[in-house]
Formats: C-alpha cells, sequence, structure tokens
C-alpha cells in the first residue's frame, strides 16, 4: 500500500512552508548580525527554496511505503525540535514574553507533535497487513483534513506576519501616573561640525532651560580625538566651548575616538587607550576643564568592519575565527579597559559611561560570546559598574538599509531598563536629515516611547543635524519634554513579528554559541 497523493501533495506543500519559514529566520539572523542588506533575505529566500525542491523532486521518487514513514518521522522530529529550541529562545526574550508571537510558536509546536502522531497511528495501521477498512479510509482523510488546518493554514498565518505585517497595537499613554511626575534628561551628541552652534547664547540659553522655566538642563555629549587634543588650536578651541557650556551650566562629557585609525575603542584597540588617556588628562589639566564623565563607545574591530561580506556563511566562518582570537586574551584586555576607567572614575572623579550597540543586549546570559565575535567590550559583566548605560537604538541612519520601526525602540529600550533600571539610557537618531525623525513631533513620539518604557536618560544624535533641520524652536519644543508633567497626546505602535524575529536569531546565536 502506498501512501494517499494527498498525503504526498501536504507534505511538499508543507515542507516548503516550512523551509521558507526557516530561510527567513536566518536570513534576518545573518541581515542584523552583519547588516549584508535586505538582498541577502532574498537570496537566502530563493537558495532555500531552491534546495526544497530537489527535496521534493526525490521525496516523490522514494515515496515508497517504508521510506514515507521514516522521512516524514525524521521530518516531524527535527521540526518539533528546532520549534521547541526556538520557543525556548522566545521566553528567554523578555519584551515579547506571552505575546501573540509567543504563542505563534507554541501553535506551530503543537501542530508539529499532532502530525508527529498522526504519522505514528498510520504506521499501525498499515502494519495491519495493510487492511483497508472503511475506518481507515475515514481516518485517512480525517489525518488529510487536520494537516491542511493545522499545518498549510497554521503556517501561513506564522510566515506572513514574519515578513513585516503587525501583529497587534500598544497604545502610548504618559499622561497619567507615574509618568506625569517624571522628568526626562535629554543629551545632545555634538560632533566637531556641531561645536558653533555651541558659542551661540540663545542656543545655550535653551539648553540650560534659563530661557523656558521648568526646563532640566540638557547634557553635551562632545566628541574628541587625539589628533585634534594635540593640534594646538583645534584644542583650544574645543576648550573654549566646554567652557561656554560648563559655565552656561551644562554638564559635558566626553566621548572619544582615535583618528588615527579612525576608530571607537575596541577589543584589538586597546594600545590606543592609554596614549589617548594621557594626552587627554594633560589636556584638562592645561585648561583647567570642568568634565563630568567619559562615554565609552565600544563598537567593532578594525577587523571586523572592513570585512567585504562574500556570503552569509564565509562571513560567519570568520566571525568564529575572530571569536577565537579575542578569547585568547579577552579577560586581560577587559581588565585593562577597567583600570583606566577607575583611574578616571577614582583620581578625577569622571562619571563613566557606556554607549553600546543594540546587537550586544542580546548577549546577557552571562558570557560575552557575541561581543566577542565582533570584538566589542561591553563588560565587565556588572551591569551596575556603569554610572549610565547607553544603547544606540537608532532608527535610520546612513548606513542603514531599511529604517527600524517604533516597535523596534519599544522592545529594545524595555530590555535596557530590564537590565540596567537605575542607570540605563537610549540613544536615538539620526535626527533632521532622516525620514524616521525629519519633524520634531516624531521626535517628541519617541521621547514619550522611550519615556513609557521607563528610562529617563535619552541621548539624542547628533546635534547638527538637528539645529540644522529645527532651529532655535524645533530645540524649545524638544527640551519642554524634561519638564516635570510634560503632556503628549497618547498614540498607538505597530509591533511586528519582524521585529521579534530579528532579535530573536541574535539570542539563537548566543545560546549556540555556548555550544561551540
Amino acid at each position: 500500500m502506498k501512501i494517499s497523493k494527498y498525503t504526498k501533495i501536504f507534505v511538499e506543500i508543507d515542507t516548503v512552508l516550512n523551509f521558507g519559514f526557516y530561510a527567513y529566520f536566518f536570513s534576518v539572523l545573518f541581515l542584523n548580525l552583519m547588516n549584508f542588506g535586505i538582498f541577502l533575505y532574498y537570496i537566502s529566500f530563493l537558495f532555500v527554496f531552491s534546495m526544497n525542491f530537489i527535496l521534493i523532486i526525490f521525496t516523490r521518487i522514494w515515496f515508497i511505503q517504508k521510506k514515507a514513514f521514516t522521512i516524514q518521522l525524521m521530518y516531524s522530529i527535527i521540526t518539533i525540535l528546532v520549534n521547541a529550541c526556538i520557543l525556548s529562545i522566545f521566553s528567554l526574550f523578555l519584551s515579547v514574553k506571552l505575546s501573540l508571537g509567543f504563542f505563534l510558536y507554541l501553535f506551530l509546536l503543537l501542530s508539529n507533535v499532532a502530525r508527529f502522531g498522526c504519522v505514528i497511528v498510520e504506521i499501525l495501521q498499515c502494519k495491519r497487513k495493510g487492511i483497508q477498512t472503511r475506518l481507515q479510509i475515514r481516518g485517512k482523510q480525517n489525518y488529510f483534513y487536520a494537516l491542511i488546518i493545522t499545518f498549510v493554514i497554521l503556517q501561513s498565518v506564522i510566515i506572513l506576519p514574519t515578513n513585516g505585517l503587525g501583529i497587534y497595537y500598544k497604545t502610548i499613554d504618559i499622561n497619567s501616573d507615574p509618568y506625569m511626575n517624571e522628568t526626562l534628561k535629554l543629551s545632545f551628541y555634538a560632533s566637531e561640525v556641531s561645536y558653533d552652534y555651541l558659542t551661540n547664547n540663545s542656543i545655550l540659553g535653551v539648553l540650560n532651560g534659563s530661557s523656558n522655566l521648568g526646563v532640566i538642563p540638557a547634557q553635551i555629549i562632545m566628541h574628541v580625538s587625539e589628533n585634534t587634543l594635540m593640534d594646538s588650536n583645534k584644542s583650544f578651541r574645543t576648550a573654549k566651548i566646554i567652557q561656554n557650556c560648563t559655565s552656561s551650566g551644562i554638564d559635558v562629557y566626553i566621548w572619544f575616538y582615535y583618528e588615527e585609525n579612525g576608530m571607537y575603542p575596541s577589543w584589538e584597540d586597546i594600545s590606543y587607550l592609554p596614549v589617548f588617556k594621557s594626552i587627554f588628562d594633560s589636556w584638562v589639566a592645561n585648561f583647567a576643564l570642568n568634565i563630568t564623565g567619559i562615554i565609552m563607545d565600544f563598537e567593532f574591530d578594525q577587523t571586523v568592519s572592513e570585512e567585504t561580506p562574500r556570503s552569509p556563511f564565509s562571513s560567519m566562518y570568520n566571525l568564529l575565527g575572530h571569536k577565537l582570537e579575542t578569547e585568547k586574551n579577552w579577560t586581560e584586555t577587559v581588565d585593562a579597559y577597567v583600570s583606566i576607567m577607575n583611574d578616571w572614575r577614582s583620581t578625577f572623579g569622571y562619571e563613566i559611561g557606556l554607549v553600546g550597540m543594540d546587537m550586544t543586549l542580546r548577549d546577557m546570559d552571562g558570557d560575552p560570546d557575541i561581543q566577542q565575535m565582533f570584538g566589542i567590550i561591553n563588560y565587565p559583566p556588572e551591569t551596575d559598574y556603569w554610572d549610565r548605560a547607553s544603547y544606540m537604538l537608532y532608527r535610520h541612519c546612513e548606513y542603514h538599509v531599511n529604517p527600524n520601526t517604533q516597535g523596534y525602540v519599544f522592545m529594545q529600550s524595555r530590555i535596557v531598563n530590564k537590565y540596567y533600571p537605575e542607570n540605563g539610557a537610549v540613544a536615538i537618531g539620526c535626527t533632521g536629515s532622516f525620514p524616521t525623525y525629519d519633524t520634531t513631533d516624531k521626535i517628541l513620539h519617541d521621547l514619550a516611547l522611550v519615556k513609557y518604557t521607563g528610562i529617563d536618560t535619552i541621548e539624542l544624535f547628533e546635534f547638527q543635524g538637528f539645529f540644522t533641520h529645527f532651529g532655535i524652536q524645533g530645540l524649545q519644543s524638544v527640551m519642554n519634554a524634561s519638564k516635570v508633567g510634560w503632556e503628549y497626546p497618547k498614540f498607538r505602535i505597530l509591533l511586528s513579528s519582524f521585529d521579534y524575529i530579528t532579535f530573536l536569531g541574535s539570542y539563537a546565536v548566543d545560546v549556540l554559541m555556548n555550544f561551540h
């Protein structure tokens, strides 16, 4: 007796849907970790679908009774295990636990368990010497109907929202307790192209709140490099601008990079930090500057950032190789960073802050696997080490292929607040020239959104882009958000499974790294 043609057809459809879903899952994983571009999504889909059709052809050829059962059993077991893993990872994803996406995966797991049971029942039926009774025929029909309902329809429902359709809406309302009694502390990143704005007394008056009662003074995070500090003219100009800010009651933080190689602090750049510290400390002393703190902007190693992607497989191989290299002296490198940061804190009284990349938020299982892959130092692991821990939840900058959504900001901001309840902060950008923040209302939208998640410190990137597009009135409008009792009309944001699956992929990588 051979399997019915309807079961054959279903197995092919079901296989296509499952492989398509996992193709998307892993393509988003690669996209999220390496930012190759949206084309990878389509390439992965086409590749896996092509391989799947080859599998279907062989399945048709080998679809005799015994091998058909074997194929179905193996396929069922694999899908059960895969979906169980995805579900367990989903349950670790604190910001979406018990959401609709969680239950969709739960149903997918249960449907595959049901499929496994159906195959076992059919095997037992066929062991009865293949006798076809009316009861068996009816059972095969019910089996076929159950397959269509539980697998084809259900998995289609899962795949469709995975492609970016919204799952549900979340209402954001900060016009009630405890939000009305809380304030926002706003900070602006200021690169060298922003310096001239900080010599304008009208702008400083808006930033410090003197021209708008009730506003909490903003903070300025100034961008400097070792070459700037060693150039007599540039170092003098930078010092005078800091003095302008601090004399106006505006706290100044330093955000630095190494101009010699165009990189920010990372694992392979540790040798630059003692040199920078020596130059920086002398410069601060020479001009008697009042610096509030240091912001450590930890980013990719130069080796990783300059790699030309050829394929997701070769890039993943290279990243794993890079991880093996960083593991050799990771602890020593972290200790070297901590030693210098501790000296800044104890000797000079600086606050020590972190501005981290969003992917390192998914590396919070007690080990630095993802950080070691990319050379990002976001440790020590004690989250209370930092006086402030900010994460770059940028929705659209020049390196983004597609803008991130408000759902992305909402979920990530909740995770920041979960890990850093006392010292967490969020950086949003890029303001001004990019569509996501090309009006002040869009910026206020996300300020309210982040405040709703429990974060009270928000950093805006970057001041030159902001002021060029919005001017003094736009600055006043945004600074009003720092007032006690700031009201903003409630609104709804769309939470999409695309937002979920993106971060789920990184969690999966982090978990798998524990076994490599």
